[in-house]
């Protein structure tokens, strides 16, 4: 099965107390286990952005592909810079790519704030972290980091874990939401 999820937000206090938990130590304890009663190793999970502190992911079932946003963009340049000097993209990209495998189990890195995929059903939706593919995209949006809670939009869902009961969105929950959507047009 696939999920969708963003703004995690491990271990940022600011965040815990904005969700109402107690402590940071709450919130990334209630994401991993809500997280680990859905997701089986074998699932896949796209994360539009907003991890918080990677060494989280580690705890995590499930293959992850992670799609950047500003947040992941900084800790990539952090790791560029400690590891070269050569600037070069396709090689710094590879370099974090392997790195990122590695150390925290995420299988692919996707560097576009937008990408079409089929989900289970063969339809295509796009998977964002820009704001302007609501308006714009033609398919059913999967949308991270907004910064909004509103689930739901004209052509799309929220995929903020916050939003979502601090679980990640099943394909089933999206292919819902889709069918929902085609009923009110």
């Amino acid at each position: 099965m696939t999920f969708y999820t963003s703004n995690l937000l491990f271990g940022i206090n600011e965040i815990a107390q904005r969700r109402h938990f107690k402590d940071v130590s709450s919130m990334n304890n209630r994401i991993i286990e809500n997280w680990n009663s859905l997701v089986v190793p074998d699932d896949t999970v796209y994360i539009l952005g907003g991890v918080g502190e990677f060494e989280f992911l580690l705890s995590l079932n499930g293959e992850k592909k992670l799609m950047f946003t500003e947040s992941e963009r900084l800790f990539y340049e952090k790791y560029i810079s400690e590891v070269t000097t050569n600037i070069h993209d396709m090689y710094n990209e590879e370099m974090f790519e392997v790195y990122v495998r590695n150390m925290f189990y995420i299988s692919k890195v996707l560097y576009q704030k937008s990408i079409l995929i089929k989900d289970y059903s063969g339809e295509l939706i796009r998977l964002s972290t820009d704001k302007n593919s609501i308006k714009s995209s033609k398919q059913f949006v999967v949308e991270g980091n907004i910064s909004d809670y509103q689930r739901m939009f004209n052509n799309g869902i929220n995929a903020d874990i916050f939003v979502n009961g601090m679980f990640p969105l099943s394909e089933v929950d999206v292919q819902r939401c889709i069918r929902n959507q085609n009923r009110l047009v």
